[in-house]
């Protein structure tokens, strides 16, 4: 098998491939995903002999470069320590798995204390393994403060631990506050009914982005496994949950389909945030569940269907809260949307458009909000914590449609990327 030069613009990578070459460790793992057949990859890479970051980049942007030292590979104290320094400059690593590396609650501490700076600073971090590391309490409180803060972090993998009822309330604590974590693994801990309590509360506070949530192997009992009164349950069945997958046991598992693009004539929420919004359908469009009788209780749905949901933010320096308003008397349904650089397009379905028609259609655009009502109803009501140049946006309504085309107040203005989740 040909040698191949890694160019992956990493120093985290760099690093590791040093520690081959002294003989301080035996390999490491680079994970990726190929959006072609696998042989046709592997083909393009060894006629050029050279693997590059591009290689791992799928074109959704998506997934990308990551690094398996898991397993023994991470050699004492000593390189744990050269690993994390070298976290907060690296903008290229988007996954780090460290699963069966002895870290402990210490070890786990300065890793933290390290990616706390990585999120202060540019870091890309999406996903993190850290299963079977005998962590605790001390480390469930390091990682609830990266929690508090990190907008790039997506998956926390910390299984096989003996994180128990205290480490899962610090947890629950640091996911009140955060808006951008999808999957949570604590799966074979010792979480117990009071932990389960404080992560459902949480849950119940800010249902608005995690969507995976495994709790089997936690010896829960029936205090957290009983019917309409859990407050996990309750926190999976809420209307806002974005929760599609909750594992209680290996026998309890409630999960449902949900389709995150919103189509025409679907209700959708717009969640505001301090690093910029994402725009997510409601409708569950198909699904399974296990467990339980019915995936959505009758006493949850509305007469007429799935309720619409509206963001509404009175203050801009905290993060959204979305405000529902049961059968509004001007209800609206997001078209489409589309981002690039310098602009964002919305397009709104909205159907009394065609009744009460221009002079009561009011879209007032400022620096720092958007407001949109129509006929006397509000609409919308949210802050944009990305400066917007009113003088270069615009709207313009037609046929029940409208679209509102939203100009960056400066070039180099960052806004974080809209998503489908």
């Amino acid at each position: 098998m040909p040698k191949l030069l890694l160019n992956l613009q990493s120093p985290v990578v760099d690093l590791a491939a040093q520690w081959v070459q002294d003989g301080t460790s035996t390999d490491f793992d680079l994970i990726g995903f190929a959006e072609e057949g696998l042989e046709r990859w592997a083909e393009d890479i060894y006629k050029k002999q050279e693997l590059l970051l591009g290689d791992f980049a799928c074109s959704d942007g998506l997934c990308g470069l990551g690094i398996d030292l898991g397993g023994g590979r991470l050699k004492g104290e000593t390189a744990l320590a050269a690993l994390a320094r070298l976290l907060p400059t690296d903008t290229a690593l988007v996954s780090l798995h460290l699963c069966d590396s002895h870290l402990g609650d210490g070890g786990v501490q300065r890793l933290a204390r390290q990616l706390l700076d990585a999120a202060m600073y540019g870091g890309a971090l999406e996903e993190l393994k850290l299963a079977r590391n005998a962590l605790g309490d001390g480390a469930s409180e390091s990682l609830a403060k990266l929690l508090e803060v990190s907008t790039t972090l997506r998956s926390l993998d910390l299984s096989g631990n003996n994180i128990g009822c205290v480490g899962a309330g610090l947890l629950a604590a640091g996911l009140r506050q955060n808006d951008f974590l999808k999957e949570l693994d604590l799966s074979c801990n010792s979480v117990g009914d009071d932990g389960a309590r404080w992560l459902g509360a949480a849950l119940e506070v800010n249902p608005y982005s995690l969507e995976k949530l495994d709790l089997s192997g936690n010896c829960l009992g029936d205090a957290s496994l009983g019917a309409g009164s859990s407050c996990l349950e309750a926190a999976f069945f809420g209307r806002d949950s974005a929760l599609t997958e909750l594992r209680l046991s290996a026998e309890k598992v409630l999960s449902r389909v949900r389709d995150s693009v919103p189509r025409r004539g679907e209700p959708f929420a717009v969640r505001c945030h301090q690093g910029g919004a994402e725009i997510r359908s409601l409708a569950v469009r198909a699904g399974e569940q296990r467990g339980l009788q019915d995936a959505v209780p009758a006493e949850r749905q509305g007469e007429d269907g799935p309720f619409v949901l509206y963001p509404m933010i009175e203050d801009p320096s905290t993060p959204a809260e979305v405000a529902s308003f049961e059968q509004p008397a001007c209800s609206s349904h997001l078209t489409s949307f589309e981002q690039d650089e310098e602009e964002l397009d919305i397009v709104f379905a909205i159907a009394s458009l065609r009744k009460y028609g221009g002079p009561a259609l009011v879209v007032q655009i400022s620096p720092r909000r958007l407001r949109l009502d129509v006929g006397g109803d509000r609409l919308l009501d949210a802050a944009t914590f990305g400066e917007v140049d009113p003088s270069a946006s615009s709207w313009a309504a037609r046929d029940g449609l409208l679209e509102i085309c939203l100009r960056k107040a400066a070039r180099g203005e960052r806004w974080t990327r809209l998503t489908c989740e």
